[in-house]
């Protein structure tokens, strides 16, 4: 059994719009990417939450069609028509590169917003108290961040008394306590041995776990 060929036509050129809006998407993701590539800050461009839905929205469409397509065809243990194997799997690819793209993308963007929380010294009040930033971020990207940063809470609750695990190793420390100049107003910060209230341009001698994320920041400088 043969589907008319006006149909055909019709789902060839369906098919051929399709792969253009693939490709149109495509490219579009390989801005952004490009674009994001040296950070995440500021200026890096927003979600792009309509490119999203438009291609979740392509990908139902495509499936939708592929079932219609291949409904017409009788089912049996005969070879199918080549004619069919071939635009089934312009449909089967399409469905494919477009989940690459969606997957591309948000794991892109994943990585980016862990670099971010890390430059802060893995601490997330300053990503999502600047609304400059936040505005940038979609709401799951927030949750994700939000239930990231309780995740490494509680992987250094069990050390947080004699190590900071999570802070950086290119220079290991060689003392407990280090010596810092507040070099940007950091207001008073709560320690386990009381709260020091570190005044601008001046010198304090701390424990290096209780300001190694506000020397990160750049708040504090080692001296």
């Amino acid at each position: 059994m043969r589907v008319d060929s006006t149909a055909t036509r019709a789902t060839h050129t369906r098919t051929s719009e399709v792969l253009a809006f693939i490709q149109l998407e495509i490219e579009r993701y390989y801005s952004v990417f490009k674009s994001e590539a040296r950070g995440f800050d500021r200026k890096s461009p927003k979600y792009n939450d309509e490119t999203v839905r438009n291609s979740i929205r392509e990908l139902r469409n495509l499936n939708n069609d592929l079932s219609s397509y291949t409904d017409a065809f009788p089912d049996t243990d005969e070879l199918p028509p080549t004619e069919m194997l071939c635009t089934s799997t312009f449909y089967h690819e399409g469905v494919q590169r477009t989940k690459r793209c969606l997957l591309a993308y948000h794991v892109h963007r994943i990585e980016k917003l862990k670099e971010l929380y890390w430059s802060f010294g893995g601490v997330l009040q300053p990503i999502i108290g600047d609304s400059a930033l936040r505005d940038r971020l979609a709401p799951h990207e927030i949750d994700f961040l939000r239930e990231y940063h309780a995740m490494v809470m509680d992987y250094k609750s069990d050390f947080v008394d004699v190590l900071d695990i999570s802070a950086g190793i290119a220079r290991p420390p060689k003392d407990l306590h280090v010596q810092v100049m507040v070099i940007r107003e950091c207001g008073a910060i709560h320690t386990e041995l009381g709260t020091i209230d570190f005044q601008k341009g001046q010198r304090y001698l701390v424990r290096r776990v209780d300001v190694e994320h506000l020397i990160v920041q750049g708040y504090l400088e080692e001296v």
